[in-house]
């Protein structure tokens, strides 16, 4: 017996030894290359890195290494593809552009990317206008992209990214706080479209800070200087002054200086320090600085492009602001000019330190220390087991002497057990009468009861819950409780099956009294005694009624809430959908005025093209209405008689609704006269009717229009309209019922989305147009319907009494005149939009006009400066890219302020007005005019 515990005392010992000799191995064997392993199974991820410049510049480099380093080709099972747009040192022109575009397409042809990575704007650009046409579907992240803006996303899908900020007053507060002493700074930058953006940044930046940095401190910017006399301002720079450099290409001499170059140049130039906001110019004299890295952003976007590749879909990847800017610095610049790295931010980046044995052979050291350490281990636990071997066979002999001296003590202890037993025993007799007393005393129900759900013991708050008294609980089940047989089954099967796992059963329930009222009650369960499951099961009951009753409030208050969002989204969306419409309509409504303005009036095509004019006119009313139904568009109110408008629509309306469908009229004989737009209200007519008529089965049905005046008080309002201060005394009501198909309750409530419908011939819009002229013109509505029941609309519009009625008869659109005046001078016609800015150049033309094109406000404000006094009249599209019509009106008016200006819109003027100065357009067209309207505006500008 000795001999056996010695050697499985041994063992036991061995075992910690022969685990570190595994761990060790397995440790050796890891750090060989992964190159043993053999080639992936798999096909190998293709990723493209589309940059925007060339490989030798220092920016792609570092973007290249950092991809490699976050995506290791060979590790991850990756083929990289880089492509280089080189537009740093070739000018970016369509034609270059679309030499570009012909060649990816030849070398892409029939190729499957897995992402791809766009650095900087160029390549950025290039993804977004032309990503589904080279690469459909295929997710993009870019990196490095200046001035981002989340609406250039707008339209767009599988786009995310890192965002290119660079941080002025960072390195501004730790540059000042390293020289104290500081009196003037002066910030360099060039005067490309870049430097320029950069440039403005800072100032703006500067403008809001500097009162905080540091009182007395002079802030100064480089001016459009050749290189020579840069140079010059900056060894000229007293002492106590510093210098930010940002970005810096070209001199005003148009020469290019690659960023090392012009960088050694500055810093070399300089008395003072100089510090940076780009990690590529570190290293070539600047001392450092909060700088943008290329090889973080690469990183960044890499790390991003791996989480897509794992299955994490773009949108779901927010696109970074910030977080990608590190603090960056030169050691040989902090040498020369005295700066211990102690000073620097916690967690700084420093280049060019003195090289060490441990920095650059880090993972060797490493190894050899822990093989040490882990063979010292060995040795120390081989040592351990000899001696727990000896002294196993010392303890065996002192066990076997105390045995017998234990099983004594047991003995003593077994008696004085048996005393302390008969104490508890009568101790308990004095619980169960106190534990009797906490039950009756508790604010919640306890129910005893059995495995066979026999009631046990109830406490007085059962009593309370349940109605019943406690004759009648006890012995019986809760079957009588519960709702119905088949839920006191099913909770049953639910909760017994748990409680035999020994778990704890909650739920919330619903409960019948005695007296037959409900009751909410949150009832939770378990075993009395987890290691006997014969002892029977404790529940506990919480009457929840009022906490529910509030939670269903809560809910309805958010679908609500969440319905008004939704009407908030749908607004904003239909607002851009009629601005972007009237752009369209402008070109199609003057192309037809122009068809019609070249034909004699013998000429058989006339009459197509005057339809062809009234349904484009038509088209633009139904903008106008959208407009109207996002509370974009002010409405032009008059008094009309509503009786007389819907007499005169009969004809209008039995030929918009089939043949066997009848409409009836029921109207009161007298005035009934509101205040509204007669365009507006037959647009809401019409659609009310024609909605009426697709609810009636084919076999034909009957609507009814029934007219009357009316007081809205008390009246329940659908959701739209829930906003509306209905202010008037008096009503003029509208009801229009049918008795078609009806609507069940998800159709009532999704009734005034703009494009849901129940019909495949639905256009999806009737009722949202109807809900926004209501709303515009400050009226309300109510519906009532059913399923199979049909349904009754009631319109209501606000009366204008004492007043005599206007008449509304309908008009056909009116043919542009052919008689035409003839000006002469040029204009300046801007249109970012194509197709009207060439229709507006032949009318211009037919006007006598020179016209010169622009495609944004500041070629608008650059052709102004050029042409000067020539340009007789601006005409200005109110949204540009670049700079709007709106600022190019201001700009152009701080040139010339007796400019001759027309501003134009597919928005309305109250919309653009906030957009305005103190300069104001000489005259406003609202999208789609028409001819005769920039006839009439001309006219007035041109003083004829």
């Amino acid at each position: 017996m000795y001999t056996t515990g010695g050697s499985k005392g041994m063992k036991e010992a061995v075992r910690p030894a022969i685990f570190c000799l595994f761990f060790l191995t397995a440790f050796f064997l890891s750090s060989f290359p992964a190159a043993w392993a053999g080639p992936p199974e798999t096909p190998a991820t293709r990723i493209l890195i589309l940059n925007s410049y060339h490989q030798s510049m220092q920016w792609e480099q570092d973007i290249f290494r950092a991809v490699h380093d976050t995506l290791p080709p060979l590790k991850n099972n990756v083929q990289l593809h880089f492509e280089h747009m080189d537009t740093k040192r070739v000018p970016y022109t369509d034609a270059y552009r679309e030499k570009l575009l012909a060649l990816y397409r030849h070398k892409y042809a029939g190729m499957k990317f897995s992402v791809i990575i766009a650095t900087d704007n160029n390549a950025f650009n290039l993804m977004r206008n032309y990503r589904d046409t080279l690469f459909p579907g295929t997710p993009v992240v870019f990196c490095g992209v200046n001035f981002f803006r989340q609406d250039m996303l707008d339209g767009l899908t599988g786009f995310t990214g890192v965002a290119e900020t660079f941080d002025p007053g960072a390195t501004l507060d730790l540059a000042l706080k390293l020289h104290p002493d500081t009196a003037q700074v002066l910030f360099i930058n060039d005067y490309l479209p870049t430097g320029r953006a950069w440039t403005h940044t800072i100032k703006k930046v500067m403008s809001t800070r500097l009162p905080d940095i540091k009182a007395g401190l002079k802030i100064t910017y480089a001016g459009d200087l050749p290189m020579a006399d840069l140079l010059k301002q900056v060894n000229a720079l007293p002492e106590k002054s510093l210098v930010i450099y940002g970005v810096y290409f070209r001199d005003s001499n148009n020469i290019f200086y690659p960023p090392m170059e012009s960088t050694l140049m500055i810093a070399g130039a300089s008395p003072v320090p100089v510090y940076g906001l780009l990690d590529f110019n570190l290293g070539h004299g600047i001392i450092g600085g909060k700088l943008i890295s290329g090889y973080y952003q690469g990183k960044t976007a890499a790390s991003i492009a791996r989480r897509i590749l794992t299955g994490t879909a773009p949108e779901d990847i927010p696109v970074l602001y910030r977080g990608v800017n590190r603090f960056m610095f030169d050691q040989v610049q902090l040498d020369h000019w005295g700066i211990s790295p102690a000073d620097l931010p916690k967690g700084a980046i420093i280049i060019n330190q003195p090289t060490s044995f441990y920095r650059d052979h880090k993972q060797i050291v490493w190894l050899i220390l822990v093989s040490f350490a882990l063979l010292s281990a060995v040795i120390f636990v081989l040592t351990l087991a000899i001696r727990r071997q000896k002294l196993a066979e010392k303890n065996l002999l002192q066990l076997q002497k105390t045995l017998e001296e234990k099983v004594a003590d047991r003995t003593c202890e077994l008696h004085n057990a048996m005393e302390i037993a008969e104490k508890t025993s009568r101790e308990l007799k004095v619980t169960s009468t106190e534990m009797q007393s906490i039950l009756d005393n508790s604010p919640i129900g306890i129910v005893f009861t059995t495995n066979d759900r026999i009631i046990r013991q109830v406490n007085a708050e059962i009593i309370k819950i349940s109605g019943y008294t406690m004759d009648e609980i006890l012995g019986q089940t809760a079957r009588d409780i519960f709702m119905s047989e088949q839920a006191f089954g099913e909770f049953g099967k639910k909760a017994y099956p748990e409680l035999m796992k020994r778990r704890t059963v909650e739920d919330r329930i619903q409960l019948r009294k005695k007296d037959g009222t409900t009751v909410w009650c949150n009832v939770r369960g378990r075993l009395i005694s987890q290691g006997d499951d014969t002892q029977g099961i404790i529940w506990i009951l919480s009457d929840i009624s009022g906490r529910m009753a509030a939670e269903e409030e809560r809910q309805a208050i958010a679908r609500e809430l969440e319905q008004a969002q939704r009407y908030k989204s749908l607004n904003v969306m239909a607002g851009a959908i009629a601005h972007h419409y009237n752009n369209i309509m402008t070109s199609v409504q003057g192309n037809i005025e122009l068809l019609l303005m070249g034909l004699p009036e013998s000429s058989k095509i006339r009459r197509l093209a005057v339809n062809a004019l009234n349904s484009a006119q038509k088209a633009s009313q139904m903008s106008t209405s959208m407009l109207v139904y996002v509370g974009q568009q002010k409405v032009d109110p008059m008094a009309l008689d509503l009786g007389h408008l819907i007499n005169d629509l009969q004809a209008l309306l039995k030929n918009n609704i089939r043949p066997n469908t009848e409409i009836i009229l029921e109207q009161e004989n007298v005035p009934l006269v509101c205040e509204a737009d007669p365009a507006q209200v037959r647009e809401l007519i019409l659609n009310l009717v024609i909605n009426a008529d697709e609810s009636i089965p084919d076999e034909g049905g009957r609507i009814t229009i029934w007219t009357s005046t009316a007081c809205i008080k008390g009246l329940d309002q659908p959701t739209p309209f829930r906003d509306v201060a209905l202010s008037a005394e008096n009503y003029i009501c509208c009801q229009i019922s049918d008795n078609g198909a009806g609507m069940d309750k998800e159709t009532f409530d999704h009734m005034f989305e703009p494009f849901f419908s129940t019909k495949f011939t639905g256009r999806g819009l009737g009722l949202s147009i109807v809900a926004g002229i209501l709303k515009a013109h400050r009226g309300t509505m109510e519906v009532r319907s059913a399923p199979d029941e049909g349904t009754v609309i009631r319109f209501y519009l606000p009366a204008a009494p004492h007043v005599k009625a206007i008449s509304t008869d309908i008009t056909e659109a009116s043919l542009p005149t052919k008689e035409l005046p003839r000006y002469s001078g040029k204009v300046i016609f801007a249109d970012d939009h194509l197709e009207a800015a060439r229709i507006g150049e032949t009318q211009l033309h037919r006007l006598g006009f020179e016209v010169i094109l622009a495609s944004n406000g500041q070629e608008a404000i650059d052709l102004y400066r050029q042409h000067g006094k020539a340009i007789a009249l601006v005409i200005l599209d109110a949204v540009m890219p670049t700079v709007s019509g709106t600022d190019a009106l201001n700009r152009i008016r701080k040139i010339d302020p007796n400019a001759r200006i027309i501003l134009v819109s597919g928005y309305s003027k109250d919309q653009i007005e906030p957009d305005l100065s103190d300069a104001k357009p000489d005259v406003f067209l609202q999208k789609p005019y028409k001819m005769d309207q920039l006839l009439e505006a001309v006219a007035r500008i041109m003083g004829s």
